[in-house]
């Protein structure tokens, strides 16, 4: 134990010496800090996971488009959305980037809080799910897989965001929608109906262990969300990333 909290704290060293970065065309600067950093910074810019979802984006014609990222943990997915709708030409736009655990709300702060995405994005904290209360955020894990549980009540309280209360005054349409909540999915999707109704195009990256599924496919074919394509399998944590467009 000792030996692995010495390669840990070794480790976390060595990325705070390294201070990596990477400027992108639009000037956006995406930073890598850590282990946890490097996977998710992979997924997104890498192995370009949600890119046949920007893809469906049009080039043009969207005034001042509004995005969601539910579940937004560092910004990884807001900057490449707000890189993609730059190189777009579109300058005025919304994204807001909502993220459960404390930790990953600071560095949401901090990653946003640069030229080209301050006032663009914006950082909100709290659980995405119910429309009131609270839960315990179970955050033993690497900090992409934070998540709740029935009936624990430890770990790191946090409220939980009413998102039509927070868009109520906004009558924009949701451009896209990104929601990737470790397993709350089915309690979004019941809840959001008229949410829903007002989005154009998703992506959702489903948990089998913790939600139904074709539960949730069908509410988002009832709102007008049709199923386009599943664009990544992980059997080893039963998920799936899908895509649905009106």
């Amino acid at each position: 134990m000792l030996i692995r909290n010495i390669k840990t704290e070794g480790r976390k060293y060595l990325w705070k010496i390294l201070k990596l970065k990477w400027r992108l065309k639009t000037g956006i600067q995406a930073y890598v800090k850590s282990d946890n950093d490097w996977f998710v910074f992979n997924e997104i810019f890498t192995d370009q996971e949600y890119d046949e979802v920007f893809q469906l984006l049009p080039d043009t014609g969207i005034r001042d488009p509004l995005v969601l990222d539910l579940g937004a943990n560092v910004g990884y997915f807001s900057v490449r959305m707000a890189h993609e709708l730059l190189m777009r030409r579109m300058t005025d736009f919304t994204i807001y980037a909502i993220e459960a655990s404390e930790e990953n709300y600071t560095e949401l702060l901090s990653r946003t809080n640069q030229p080209f995405l301050v006032n663009r994005c914006k950082p909100i904290h709290g659980l995405v799910g119910q429309k009131n209360g609270f839960s315990f955020l179970n955050t033993n894990t690497d900090h992409f897989g934070y998540h709740i549980e029935k009936n624990n009540t430890t770990g790191e309280k946090t409220s939980f965001i009413d998102i039509e209360k927070l868009l109520e005054k906004d009558d924009r349409r949701i451009t896209l929608l990104k929601c990737d909540i470790e397993g709350s999915e089915e309690i979004f999707l019941n809840e959001y109906t008229h949410l829903l109704q007002k989005t154009d195009l998703s992506i959702f990256e489903f948990h089998a262990d913790a939600c139904n599924i074709p539960q949730c496919r069908k509410y988002l074919e009832e709102s007008g969300l049709k199923y386009l394509k599943t664009v990544k399998t992980i059997h080893k944590y039963q998920t799936t990333v899908e895509i649905f467009k009106r």
